[in-house]
Parts: C-alpha cells; sequence; structure tokens
C-alpha cells in the first residue's frame, strides 16, 4: 500500500497553491517533455485547510507504509537515496525556489516546528525539501534557497539526469505539480503538503497547509507522541 491509496482512503484531497502561483489566467499550458504535469486541471481537488489529517489517540501506533526506492542527487551535489533518510524521522516537503508564497510559508512552519523540539528531540528529525523544478533548481541554488530557513535543512534535486526519478518520487507521494507558462518563465500550481517519514524512511501521516503554517506546534505534538508510543512498545533491557 503506497502513501497515494492511505491519502485517498483519509479523503484528504491535495491542497492546491492559490492564484498567485499562476503567472496569467491565459497562460499556454503547451505538452512537451519539460513539463511536469500529473493532472488536466488542477481545480478540481478540493482543498480541506480545516482537518488535521491525523487525530491522535494515544492508544494507536501509526502504521508505516513503504515508500518506494530512489536515487536522486542532494544540495552539495552527492548522490541520495532513500536509505539515507533512514536513522532519523523526516519532514519532507515538496516545493520549487521560484515560488512566490506558500512554498515560503510552508518551509517557514516546517522550521518553526523544528525549532520547537529539544535539541535531543532534534537529532532525531531532519527536513527535506524535495524541488519539482528540475530545470531552474541546481543543487548550488537550493542550498542558498535553504540557507535563508535552516542551515541544517537538505535540499533535494532532480536537476539534470534525475528528472524521471523526482517525477517518479512525486509520483509516490500523490505530489501535483502543474506547470504554468508565459512568454518568458513559468511557476507551477501544486499541492502543498508536508510529510512525515519514520526512522526507516516509510510514510507515517502528512500535513495540511494551515496545520503546517498556522499549528506547526502540532508536528512537534505527533513526534513526541510517536516516540512515546515507540518507547512503550519496545522491551526495557535488562528488566
Amino acid at each position: 500500500m503506497t502513501p497515494k491509496k492511505l491519502i485517498g482512503i483519509l479523503g484528504i484531497a491535495a491542497v492546491i497553491a492559490g492564484a498567485g502561483v499562476y503567472l496569467a489566467s491565459q497562460a499556454e499550458h503547451t505538452q512537451n517533455t519539460d513539463e511536469l504535469d500529473f493532472v488536466s486541471n488542477p481545480e478540481d481537488y478540493v482543498d480541506n485547510r480545516l482537518e488535521k489529517p491525523l487525530n491522535i489517540d494515544q492508544n494507536v501506533s501509526f502504521m508505516p507504509i513503504e515508500v518506494p526506492s530512489f536515487g536522486l542527487i542532494d544540495f552539495n551535489e552527492k548522490p541520495f537515496k532513500k536509505e539515507d533518510m533512514a536513522g532519523t524521522y523526516s519532514l519532507v516537503y515538496f516545493g520549487f525556489v521560484n515560488c512566490p508564497d506558500v512554498c515560503i510559508n510552508s518551509t517557514d512552519g516546517l522550521n518553526q516546528a523544528y525549532e520547537m523540539l529539544t535539541d535531543a528531540e532534534r537529532a532525531k528529525v531532519r527536513v527535506y525539501y524535495f524541488s519539482f523544478d528540475t530545470d531552474r533548481d541546481t543543487p548550488e541554488k537550493l542550498k542558498e534557497y535553504l540557507s535563508a530557513f535552516n542551515e541544517e535543512f537538505i535540499g533535494i534535486s532532480g536537476h539534470g539526469i534525475y528528472k524521471q526519478t523526482m517525477g517518479k518520487v512525486m509520483h509516490s507521494f500523490d505530489i501535483i505539480a502543474d506547470k504554468k507558462k508565459s512568454k518568458h518563465t513559468y511557476a507551477f500550481t501544486h499541492s502543498n503538503h508536508s510529510y512525515m517519514l519514520d526512522d526507516n524512511a516509510n510514510f507515517l501521516t502528512h500535513y495540511n497547509y494551515q496545520t503546517v503554517t498556522e499549528h506547526p506546534e502540532k508536528i512537534v505534538e505527533d513526534l513526541r507522541h510517536i516516540w512515546a508510543q515507540k518507547a512503550k512498545e519496545s522491551p526495557v533491557k535488562g528488566g
């Protein structure tokens, strides 16, 4: 079962970035190999910003769902694969550097959540920014962009030969990125969820735009709940 299927079961529709992402209402949507076009009409997707995707039940454990393996490149121009995320919990966001608003707000929200953690807790968490702008967002550009938020955040690029792989990763997370072109440039309408993976790099849950930007403390609550559950389920050594 993939994260896509889980999200479908939960009934949480993808959150599409607002009108500010559009360059012009008459922007030409040309079909070619340079576009990441996953839906024909993003406006069909309904925003449900008032519902938190996960209602915590102290008696229920989170059930991880496998994320397919992949190979991309990080913002230090080093190979990056799913297995590199293992060993810590991950907060994952998909966006692009030239996004005028929602990507900035979401990344800032994740930074707020990260800063709420104690030093010991932050050592157990990594924040990843996956860019689906495979033409413009080079590793170097991603690194410069993320440095404005937090030096600990890690950028993942699909630039160059990694383009098709990034598309597959986006598909596994049910990410929608619809490229809108004008005469001289382009932008994306795109889904706007953030994701939590466990320490085996498998999917645990996702968060909508409002949760991340207005209630980042809920992400912290979920992490602490998961860690408490895991501690209770682990056998006590020497006991």
